[in-house]
């Protein structure tokens, strides 16, 4: 299998550097930009392409690696190029492969998202090992792209089309989300008179270590404070004590009912129903306001 990768940012050059590791060297690069096609191509080992038509050419899978609202566009322009022997795919968390096939595309299509950040061309390539993949799209297409990883030896966990969007919600609530649970509550230290970078630096041992934990055991098994403990009086207390800030009332109040069914879950006999009476009442605020 030959295959190249259009687009030279952080995920078509990591996802390069990662598969030429196990000897899955792509063919090349083409990019909007020359200077970052020629260095995705170094970084690799591969070519810098000029052009669409010379690295069709050249490849049986192409990997469309370009921003989200590109990606259409792309197709498109690939129609003159691509015949039903390629195999064209995105690396989009949201979009499914239909959005690679518009009117006259003879070829299959899926998709491929690795459940991790990219932070950098250059990135340590240690943490992709344990990265889960998901794929989605014609049956072809998804039999090429197992092939492709086999080597790298990830997990691949194939959804329907109809599944993309709530799946990458759920990516967002474990990556995006968490930036702005950080922020609030540094938000509520700052309140109690810590300096921002204080506020942000004494969180970090408590959040990095729970994080790990949640990693290694699942959420239920590490459930620590008031909510695991049944603590009905120490939560009245935190909503009281949010009461005049819509915002920290609202985080607080919508992820400890998040937490409810995880205590069941722990605890299948555990009656919390007046922890959650007390979480959806109306005491001061509802809680309903983020902004």
């Amino acid at each position: 299998m030959t295959w190249g990768i259009i687009g030279a940012g952080k995920a078509g050059t990591v996802l390069g550097r990662y598969l030429a590791a196990y000897g899955l060297t792509p063919v090349g690069y083409y990019s909007r930009t020359k200077a970052h096609a020629d260095r995705a191509a170094g970084l690799t080992g591969s070519r810098a392409f000029t052009d669409l038509e010379s690295l069709a050419a050249a490849c049986d899978l192409l990997v469309v690696a370009t921003p989200d609202e590109v990606i259409p566009a792309m197709a498109e322009a690939l129609v003159p190029y691509l015949g039903r022997d390629h195999t064209l795919v995105h690396l989009s968390g949201s979009l499914s492969h239909a959005v690679l096939k518009p009117a006259g595309a003879a070829w299959q299509a899926a998709s491929l998202h690795p459940i991790i950040a990219f932070s950098a061309v250059d990135m340590d390539l240690a943490p992709l090992e344990a990265a889960v993949f998901s794929l989605e799209g014609d049956r072809a297409a998804c039999d090429c792209l197992r092939a492709l990883m086999e080597a790298a030896g990830n997990r691949l966990v194939e959804i329907s089309p109809d599944d993309k969007t709530r799946y990458h919600a759920a990516c967002v609530m474990a990556s995006n989300l968490v930036c702005g649970l950080y922020g609030e509550a540094a938000r509520q230290l700052e309140a109690c008179g810590f300096a921002p970078d204080l506020a942000l630096a004494a969180l970090a041992p408590l959040f990095i270590h729970n994080a790990q934990a949640l990693a290694d055991q699942g959420p239920a098994a590490v459930l620590t404070g008031p909510m695991e403990r049944n603590d009905l009086s120490t939560v009245r207390a935190h909503l009281e004590a949010l009461a005049d800030d819509s915002r920290g009332l609202a985080v607080y109040r919508s992820l400890s009912l998040a937490v409810l069914p995880l205590l069941r879950d722990r605890d299948p006999g555990r009656d919390t129903t007046d922890l959650e009476k007390e979480l959806r009442s109306n005491h001061a605020n509802n809680g309903s306001d983020l902004c």
